[in-house]
């Protein structure tokens, strides 16, 4: 979204950056190549997660659902996740 805006000297900055990071992971042995690309999955996912819990384009349902996975993925205790509309209602009117 935001790369739209970058000019050509920021894009060429952001390539090369990219390209000494993937230097830097094809550098790494084997175990913590695996341990990298975990954590760079889990990264994307709870990415995605968040883009939906925040697009108002989306359908309310969909985006209370996007927000309990993320919440969920990202460690917040069950008693503390919000699940319907008189939760969210109750802990923002009270």
């Amino acid at each position: 979204m935001g790369k739209d805006f970058l000019s050509k000297q920021e894009k060429e900055a952001l390539a090369s950056y990219q390209q000494k990071i993937n230097q830097y992971v094809q550098g790494l042995d084997q175990e913590y190549q695996g341990h990298f690309q975990e954590i760079h999955a889990r990264y994307l996912e709870l990415g995605d997660l968040q883009t939906y819990s925040f697009d108002f384009g989306v359908n309310v349902r969909l985006r209370l659902v996007a927000s309990i996975e993320l919440a969920e993925k990202a460690g917040v205790p069950e008693e503390r996740i919000l699940h319907t509309d008189s939760e969210i209602d109750d802990f923002f009117l009270s």
